[in-house]
């Protein structure tokens, strides 16, 4: 389980993203960085499939200049961080650009049996986007609606994609029905509009009723409108530090529901579903302690094209190297890189 939630021209930021990247813990990933090879995408890199990522850009591009600029302020290393050649760099579920382009993605949560072992990876979807050359990349709406005679190829998802200079569009390949989840094989495009406050997880990010609605995605959200949309003045942030504390505080909190009857009606696992329940899911509330909130993740754009991308890790994966074991250590291991975005 994972939840983003977002907004487009905020009155100070271009852009909001505060996320949690629910994941297993020892998935082989690399920590949100300028791309290598996609010098003009920020984010972190999936790894182990077999989507090879576009050649860098030209030497003297304007993109690469710009993302040259980019910084980092490693305050520690964090794992997983599969560094070494051998890894096929697939895509990403979160990340931006330096032209402003932005994109991230959320599976759509269905019983095992509706999903595929042979369906394309979903992260193909977000590093597509992203790693296209700023001057020939499609629009967000033109983007998705190349995507959608595709959509049916892959398991369930929500995908968001969009640009800072005012537009955002979302397609999932998945619809409520009277008798479960079906399949949409060619879904529209929905524009989403600018100042609003989105909370997406793994369900619909438009439900048909309240019902479907996750409690996390609700309470979270109403807490991050009130951030950031204060109407009591003494409640608002002084300062972007202060704002990113405060949604990194929204996306930390471990309650879950009280009860299964509080979750939404279409859940099939409802003793998991509880477990899953909270905003931020600390692994040693899980089978096996094996799968938790990994990453937390606060993009904010400026309104002078200031971009600040912060990722928090939460866990720290060692190696033994006489023995090969792994071990976790947990923490707050926290990367901030400065761009700008144009």
């Amino acid at each position: 389980m994972c939840i983003i939630f977002f907004t487009l021209n905020h009155p100070v930021y271009k852009l909001v993203i505060a996320a949690n990247r629910d994941e297993y813990i020892t998935r082989p990933a690399r920590r949100a960085g300028v791309w290598p090879q996609n010098p003009h995408v920020i984010g972190g890199i999936d790894f182990g499939f077999n989507f090879p990522l576009k050649a860098p850009p030209s030497q003297g591009s304007s993109a690469t200049a710009t993302a040259a600029e980019a910084t980092a302020e490693t305050k520690e290393a964090a794992s997983p961080d599969v560094t070494s050649p051998g890894g096929d760099p697939n895509g990403t579920w979160l990340g931006v650009t330096t032209d402003g382009r932005f994109a991230f993605i959320t599976n759509y949560r269905e019983p095992p049996h509706l999903v595929s072992t042979i369906a394309q990876s979903r992260g193909h979807l977000v590093g597509r986007f992203l790693t296209a050359e700023p001057e020939q990349a499609a629009s967000p709406e033109e983007y998705l609606t190349r995507l959608s005679p595709d959509a049916h190829r892959y398991n369930g998802f929500n995908l968001v994609v969009g640009d800072i200079h005012g537009s955002m569009f979302h397609i999932s390949n998945r619809k409520a029905g009277q008798s479960g989840h079906a399949v949409w094989n060619s879904p529209a495009p929905i524009p989403l509009a600018n100042s609003a406050v989105y909370g997406m997880s793994n369900g619909m990010l438009f439900p048909d009723s309240d019902d479907d609605v996750w409690p996390k995605v609700r309470k979270a959200k109403a807490e991050v409108e009130a951030l950031l949309y204060p109407t009591d003045p003494l409640v608002g942030c002084e300062s972007q530090e202060q704002l990113i504390e405060k949604l990194l505080d929204v996306l930390s909190d471990t309650a879950q529901v009280e009860s299964a009857e509080l979750l939404p009606k279409r859940m099939f696992n409802y003793n998991l579903e509880r477990l899953l329940s909270a905003v931020c899911i600390d692994r040693r509330c899980m089978p096996n302690q094996s799968y938790g909130t990994r990453t937390q993740t606060i993009v904010l754009i400026d309104r002078d094209g200031n971009g600040t991308f912060v990722e928090r890790d939460r866990y720290k994966v060692v190696v033994d190297e006489a023995t090969g074991q792994e071990s976790i250590i947990e923490g707050n291991f926290t990367e901030i890189i400065r761009f700008t975005a144009a």
